[in-house]
């Protein structure tokens, strides 16, 4: 008995089977499919060594036409096309997002969702429909529908249609300003408390609570801030017998009476004020001094200059003295 043999692998009844040894074999599936792996492996790799400036990424849900012809550039999504959408023209630009659009002689761009458009050198635009136009150089439009319109700003977002504009970041210290106010049309019920401010200094910072109490207080007559609402509670000033809730109406009306006064009495002299500290006494007349409560009075005269027709006219006036029973 011929006791050369070899073993082969009996695909048909999965067993290892008996054979003389010069009969010829084929190989198992697994190697043959590694075989095929490392052939094609081998392909990617010298296709991945060639040199190139810039890539296209198709995905497997359409037909790619978009085209990265920038140095240093790289789209990626569907239905694009050179000159214009996710088309790159000069240096270091990305797209990622089918109809992002990217036109002639920008450089630097970047796209990151549906439909970006980018139309000035530094542009980023991040969010489905991001705009960033072409005045708007070194800008961001942060979020869907966002638009950038001036240069170094950030446009974050919109409110319902309308996008929100161009937060200046140039300064060391930037200001966040929407170039069109929101009013109630467009918060709708919506509201804000800004907690922790620190008391305003220059004239365009904000103010706080504690400010416009200190304001309140020093206007005197009630006014206030509701500590539940912060509604303001205007002063409350009594002339007379007019009643004024602010202090120009106060004051005018206090300047009017006194402007209509007695008109036929004035005096004029440079001589020391009268004085009256005694009780139920009354001084009139320049350095006159009531000092002793009036109990019965002695009436003596006292000489005074007195304008008669443009001419002084010295007379005798009765002068009132006090004596203390």
């Amino acid at each position: 008995m011929n006791r050369s043999y070899r073993s082969v692998w009996n695909a048909s009844t999965n067993t290892w089977t008996a054979v003389q040894e010069n009969a010829k074999g084929r190989t198992k599936k697994s190697t043959r499919s590694t075989l095929l792996i490392s052939a094609v492996t081998s392909l990617i790799g010298v296709a991945a060594a060639t040199p190139a400036w810039a890539s296209s990424i198709a995905n497997n849900f359409c037909t790619p036409t978009n085209a990265g012809s920038g140095t240093w550039s790289n789209v990626a999504g569907c239905f694009t096309d050179a000159g214009a959408y996710n088309s790159l023209h000069n240096l270091g630009e990305t797209v990622y997002g089918s109809y992002g659009y990217v036109p002639t002689n920008i450089s630097f761009a970047t796209i990151m969702g549906f439909a970006g458009q980018v139309n000035s050198l530094y542009g980023t635009a991040l969010g489905a429909n991001g705009v960033v136009t072409g005045a708007a150089q070194n800008s961001v439009a942060l979020g869907a529908g966002s638009v950038a319109t001036d240069p170094n700003t950030v446009s974050v977002g919109r409110v319902g249609n309308n996008p929100l504009y161009n937060v200046n970041v140039a300064g060391s210290d930037p200001t966040s300003v929407d170039a069109t106010p929101m009013n109630q049309s467009l918060l709708g019920t919506l509201t804000r408390r800004i907690t922790n401010m620190a008391a305003g200094i220059n004239s365009t910072d904000a103010v706080n609570v504690s400010q416009l109490q200190g304001v309140t207080n020093a206007l005197g007559g009630g006014a206030g801030i509701n500590s539940t609402t912060g509604a303001v509670t205007a002063p409350t000033f009594v002339v007379g017998n007019n009643t004024y809730n602010n202090v120009s109406g106060a004051i005018s009306d206090l300047n009017g009476r006194m402007a209509g006064g007695n008109k036929y009495f004035h005096a004029n002299s440079g001589a020391a004020d009268s004085l009256a500290s005694g009780q139920d006494s009354l001084a009139v007349g320049p350095a006159q001094r009531q000092v002793v409560r009036q109990r019965r009075r002695l009436v003596t005269e006292q000489t005074h200059p007195v304008m008669v027709r443009r001419q002084w006219v010295f007379t005798r006036m009765p002068r009132a003295a006090t004596r203390q029973r």
